[in-house]
């Protein structure tokens, strides 16, 4: 369907309405794919996958020397 038609879309919808167990159906697919998809199992080993990637832009980043804003200095934010 194209996002753009929107008598498709109304078709769609009175479509699932008419048709209960069709409709049953396919919330009950789409809530089993987002319970896995965006699990906390699911989330974690996601940031683990990309753990490495952000340590090591960290590490680039803290070799540059930062020159504090000078309303900064003196007031105990920065060293």
């Amino acid at each position: 369907m194209e996002r753009s038609n929107v008598q498709a879309l109304a078709n769609a919808i009175l479509q699932l309405l008419s048709k209960p167990k069709q409709r049953d159906a396919m919330a009950q697919a789409a809530y089993e794919r987002a319970s896995t998809m965006f699990s906390w199992d699911c989330i974690a080993e996601d940031l683990l996958k990309i753990r490495p990637w952000v340590i090591s832009s960290l590490t680039k980043v803290s070799q540059y020397k930062r020159t504090p804003h000078p309303q900064c200095v003196g007031y105990g934010c920065v060293d």
